[in-house]
């Protein structure tokens, strides 16, 4: 979708907005590329917290159950921490945003809202 959105900006913009010139619709792009920038520091921001948070989960289940044979210290060695679930814990989030905003995205093109509004759905496409 990246690509189908990233590809198509400048001639879904020249059909919908006819008043842009190439250097305008140019100057469109930088919506995709601050998303892409702020997205990658929000995401690594939650990415962060998450981990932390099932890293503590998991030290005081090994220190209320220490039959298991997992210490404290050894919850976040490779074998013990469960990465994929902390990677994909927001992932739903993250796609129910992703399909609504590129939903809305098609719907202000073929509409001819205002340009902002397809810009900041590029934007929100891209955290």
């Amino acid at each position: 979708m990246l690509y189908g959105v990233t590809t198509t900006t400048s001639t879904l913009f020249q059909i919908s907005y006819p008043f842009l010139n190439e250097t305008d619709i140019g100057l469109c792009y930088l919506a995709v590329g601050g998303g892409m920038l702020f997205g990658s520091l929000l995401t690594g921001k939650f990415l962060d917290r998450d981990y932390e948070s099932i890293k503590t989960q998991m030290i005081r289940v090994a220190e209320a159950d220490s039959e298991k044979g997992v210490r404290p210290e050894d919850v976040t060695r490779e074998e013990n921490f469960p990465i994929e679930h902390a990677r994909l814990r927001a992932a739903p989030i993250y796609l129910s945003a992703f399909v609504f905003a590129t939903l809305g995205y098609g719907w202000c093109l073929q509409k001819n809202v205002n340009m902002a509004v397809p810009l900041i759905l590029q934007i929100i496409s891209e955290l």
